[in-house]
């Protein structure tokens, strides 16, 4: 009770003493131009992200792949199968 009082009347004690309020600040924003790129620029980002993501590469395509057998347990909506998760 004794730290409740004086965080209740914190409220009342920030509202009665008079503080002075500044001028606001103004800062005019202006546009830029946008950089001007030939197509060699393009070309060159384009072949950066080709090589980050691996695009056209053969690391990039699919590692694996195999049949795996299925089974229905009893003709309704479950079905069994094995997963390998990981490298071997």
């Amino acid at each position: 009770m004794f730290i409740i009082l004086p965080l209740a009347l914190l409220p009342v004690i920030a509202y009665a003493s008079p503080t002075p309020y500044a001028d606001p600040i103004h800062i005019p924003l202006a546009r830029r131009a946008p950089a001007a790129h030939d197509a060699a620029y393009y070309a060159s980002v384009a072949q950066h992200l080709r090589g980050k993501y691996g695009y056209g590469s053969p690391s990039g395509t699919k590692r694996d792949s195999a049949d795996f057998e299925m089974i229905n347990q009893q003709s309704d909506a479950s079905y069994l199968g094995t997963v390998n998760i990981g490298t071997p």
